[in-house]
């Protein structure tokens, strides 16, 4: 007799990244975003982080932070601000500080594009005041030989949330391999 085999799962659905749901609605968020939509990317973002919060996800903060700088970016500067400055708080009790300060940096450096000077500086005042240690060269290790050569193999969007792939903010994972910052899911090499 013969015994059947384990069936094979793609990666997201044995980690338990992101269901179905999940999935959807963050991929229609960063098509939006990219389009310059930003007004639909904030709320499907706002509804990703609500959900991800109340079924204890580990990216909720990371959503927040996303739809805080599309609320920025379309005109709802208050509550855009509040947003990422919760997101942060969220990354940052749950102990992912290197992720609290490349998400800063990257709202600074995409405000200071748009021309937002005083939302950015907002942003770099809030990461000074709570985490003063907090260095350039720890959130962008540009040293490190393992990160610098898989850098040059990601593909430029996720194939699995369709985000845009940027090295320095993608999670690197024990095993020198790149998981997209947005779904989790491991990328392949481009």
């Amino acid at each position: 007799m013969f015994r059947r085999g384990i069936p094979f799962r793609p990666a997201a659905r044995i980690f338990g990244f992101l269901g179905p749901m999940f999935q959807g609605i963050l991929n229609e968020a960063n098509q939006e975003f990219e389009s310059g939509d930003y007004r639909e990317a904030a709320c499907r973002y706002t509804r990703l982080a609500e959900r991800a919060a109340i079924r204890g996800k580990h990216r909720a903060g990371n959503w927040l932070v996303k739809a805080g700088q599309a609320n920025v970016l379309s005109g709802a500067r208050e509550q855009g601000m509040q947003q990422i400055f919760r997101g942060m708080e969220i990354m940052q009790t749950q102990g992912r500080q290197k992720d609290v300060g490349r998400y800063a940096w990257r709202t600074i450096d995409l405000f200071t594009s748009h021309g937002l000077t005083t939302e950015a500086r907002q942003v770099s005042d809030w990461l000074q005041g709570k985490m003063p240690d907090i260095k350039i060269e720890e959130i962008f290790p540009e040293n490190d030989s393992k990160t610098v050569n898989n850098r040059q193999k990601l593909p430029s969007r996720c194939p699995s949330c369709g985000a845009p792939v940027h090295p320095d903010t993608v999670d690197w994972v024990d095993n020198g391999q790149a998981a997209c910052g947005y779904c989790g899911i491991l990328l392949p090499e481009g």
